[in-house]
Order: structure tokens, then sequence, then C-alpha cells
């Protein structure tokens, strides 16, 4: 983003190939850095991003206690509803991470702080609600999942019996209001070729939910044990909190009265439901903006089917017992692990084999690289790298911009468009295995067929891929 700044390249700009991930994400987060780029190596450009993450968890925590009041929720609930977010090893999994998770939670909190002022359609705190939830799609496409907590109430109240011309024209305004706010805040999408980028990354995400090899399917019980169940809620709880919110909907369907917390139950259960059955993932982070919801959801479900306060009190202290007894020593462990300079390895977990990395291993790794590279790079060396390595650029006296991070596998366009530079001197650098323990052949598939490509040295963590001697103009 900074290097099409410099060449004023508006296309280049754009092109950041997350579609998923709006625009608005990144910019945020650049316009947070721009002060600190003049020296490359600032640790300020990781450090900046990762706050960010802080700072909108932060914003999300308020806003889940600022709910709470104008739901009339006692001091005791609204500790207890913080209690039981911030001992949720998610909620500090991802609260230091350069993701946009956090900021999209964090305007939808917004978005339902506002419709807990007033649901009802008309109102103006309802319409800042859709306002605040176009910016959550502007800032993730994840935030479409949140739609129902808006129908409902265009759809389940007692006065609607078919569909007036009045509340025709209120759909339309918020679906008008909503896209203009998304093109707003995603520009790109003007063009053609912005569209097309943005429809082939959506299509792209939607083939990866159902894998075409059965044997990449994640079962439903690996999908619930590394999403919800290792970083939200027990076992126990979540089937509460499904029952609370099964029956509470239910009851608000028969009733016809689509109140707040029909909507809320409503929501996150059909979220709950696609994201456990239909998307071939168990990451963590989808499930972030439910794991804000579950506290409102158990505080006015408790409210709902409990007179007595002093069963009230009771019932909510038993949740936060159970949620302190499942992750407090998770949370012990998180915390002893940091001071020993250990850390759980988010790539290890994405892919179902979870690893601890320590420091030791990260440096011992970052020497074996800083050996094999410290005789052949200079301020000309341009390299192509895999991510999830740890290049020495301070040691290496290299900039960022030398060294190009491919995030997926690496194919035969990739490498032309590499070889087609004109620098003097230029490396491919491959990881060798996964974190997992996978290994990985793809070196011995980028040599065969290439008379340009060879192998300069191998470690057991990487490959160094060089070119061979092409005439320079």
């Amino acid at each position: 983003m900074h290097s099409a700044v410099l060449a004023g390249d508006i296309r280049m700009l754009f092109a950041y190939t997350f579609y998923s991930y709006g625009f608005t994400f990144f910019l945020f987060n650049y316009l947070a850095v721009i002060p600190f780029f003049a020296d490359s190596l600032n640790p300020i450009l990781l450090i900046a991003p990762r706050m960010i993450s802080s700072v909108f968890m932060v914003m999300s925590l308020v806003l889940l206690d600022a709910t709470l009041k104008n739901l009339s929720a006692t001091n005791f609930d609204r500790a207890g509803s913080i209690f039981f977010l911030i001992i949720m090893p998610g909620l500090w999994f991802n609260a230091t991470w350069f993701h946009p998770d956090f900021m999209m939670t964090g305007f939808l909190m917004l978005s339902i702080y506002f419709l807990s002022l007033d649901i009802l359609p008309k109102s103006s705190s309802f319409n800042k609600a859709v306002i605040f939830w176009a910016i959550a799609m502007a800032v993730k496409i994840q935030a479409v999942s949140m739609a129902p907590l808006f129908l409902w109430s265009f759809f389940f109240r007692k006065e609607v019996r078919h569909l007036r011309s009045e509340t025709i024209l209120l759909l339309c305004k918020f679906f008008l209001q909503i896209v203009i706010i998304y093109v707003i805040l995603n520009p790109y999408l003007l063009h053609p070729d912005g569209m097309n980028a943005w429809l082939a990354s959506q299509l792209s995400e939607a083939s990866k939910m159902v894998p075409e090899n059965t044997s990449a399917l994640i079962s439903i019980k690996e999908r619930l044990n590394f999403a919800v169940l290792n970083f939200y809620l027990p076992l126990i709880t979540f089937l509460g909190l499904i029952c609370l919110a099964i029956s509470a909907f239910i009851q608000d369907f028969k009733d016809k009265t689509a109140s707040f917390y029909g909507a809320l139950c409503f929501t996150f259960f059909l979220n709950i439901g696609y994201l456990l059955f239909f998307v071939n993932k168990g990451w963590n982070h989808y499930y972030l903006p439910l794991a804000f919801m579950a506290p409102l959801i158990f505080v006015l479900g408790i409210k709902s089917f409990l007179v007595s306060k002093n069963y009230q009190f009771t019932a909510l202290l038993l949740i936060l017992g159970v949620q302190g007894y499942a992750f407090i020593p998770a949370m012990k462990a998180n915390f002893f692990e940091r001071l020993n300079d250990q850390v759980l390895s988010r790539d290890s977990l994405y892919r179902y084999k979870p690893l601890i990395n320590s420091l030791e291993d990260m440096e011992s790794k970052n020497d074996d690289l800083y050996r094999v590279l410290q005789d052949r790079v200079s301020k000309n060396t341009t390299i192509l790298s895999h991510a999830y390595i740890g290049f020495p650029f301070s040691r290496l006296n290299m900039s960022y911009d030398q060294v190009t991070i491919i995030q997926r596998k690496l194919t035969s366009k990739d490498i032309d468009s590499f070889a087609s530079l004109k620098d003097a001197s230029r490396y491919m650098l491959l990881r060798k295995e996964t974190i997992g323990g996978i290994k990985n052949n793809f070196v011995k598939e980028l040599i065969l067929g290439r008379n340009d490509l060879i192998v300069l040295e191998e470690t057991d963590n990487f490959s160094l891929i060089g070119f061979r001697e092409i005439q320079i103009d």
C-alpha cells in the first residue's frame, strides 16, 4: 500500500488480494503506521496494527457493558458478563493479531448497542444500527451474517401481516444505504476490474466451504473443539446457550413480538448452525462476534425465565463458575508460556495440529537463515518467500521492500513473473515443512522441468532456490 502511494498507482493501492477484508481495514492500519515508514525496520510498523486490534477489543467490551446498561442489567450482571468474556482464551488469542475480526466485532457491537435502544425499523436508533452494521461489513464481509438481527423486526411482528408498501420502502432504503456505505468504503468496486476481483474472491471463499476432496473435510467434532470449546465456551455452557437461544426465539416467534432478545437468539442460532455445519473450518476467529453475543443471551435469558432475583444471581454465578473452571487453568498455562517465551503457533492451530513455538527455536531457525544468506545478499537482492519463515531483516541489513512474501502456495506464474525481474541477485525461499510436521514436497515439484532454477542450500526448515545465470539487459 505504501509503495502504491509513493508511486501514485491507484490500481496497486487496491490490489491487496484479500477482498473478504475491506479496504477500510487496510487503510486504517496504514494511516496508523505511516509516520514510521521512514525507518522500514521500525518495530512500531509491526506493533501498531496489533495494538489496533486490542483497542477494538476494549471497545467491544465497553459497548457490551453499555448495551447491558441499556437493558437495565444489574451491576453484577454487567461485571459478570465482562468476566465471562475476559477469561475466554479466544479473546486474547485474537486481541493482538493483525486481522479484521476485532474491528468488525467492534462495529457490530456498536450496531447491537443502538438496536438495544430501539429495535423498531422506523426509529433513528435502528437506522444508526444499520449504518454501523454496513461499516462492519465493509471491514469484513462476514458481518453480513448478522442480517437476521435486522430482518427479525420486519417479518415477525404482529402488525406485519404482509409486505406493505411502507415496509418495502423501508427495506429498499436500508438496502440502498448499506450498498452506498459499502462502496464508499471499498471504492475499487466502482471499476469493473475491482468488481470482478471482489466477485472472484467471494466465489473462491465460497468454493472452499465444501472441498472437492472428501478427505479434506473437517469433522463437526473438530470444528466444535477447535473453534468453540477450546476457546470460548465449555460444552455444558455451549449446550445451555443453544437451548436458551432456541426456546427464546421460538417463544418470540409464537408471540410475534419481534423483541431485541428474540432477534439476538435467532441470529446466534443461525450463525452457530451455519459455521458448524456449512463452513469447513474450525477457526476460532469466525466465532468472535458470537462470543460477545453469548453473555447478552445469558443475562436476558436468566431474567426472562427466572423471576426471583436470588435465583437470577445464583444462575449467573453458576455459569461464571463453570466458565472459570474450564478456562482459568488454560489462561494460567498461557500466561506462564509467555513468560517462558513460548506461544501457541496460530498456523499449526489452523492445521488442527497445535504446537508450541519457543523463542529459542525461532532464534535457531533465524540463525540458520542468516548463515545461508549472509554472503549472498546485498542492497540489490530481491527474495520471493513463503510466509512464517522469520526473515532476519535487521541482521542482513535488508529492507522489507526487498522481500515479497506469498501467503499461499507458489505457482508457475509467480515464478515466471519473479524470473523476469532485472535484478543481479534474486532467490526464492521456500518453507520446507509446514508447522505441524507435514513435509512439503513442493521444492522438487518446482525444480522439475525448469533449467533456470537450482537448489542452492537446504536446511531442516527451508530451501533456498536460486536462478542460474540470466543475461541482464
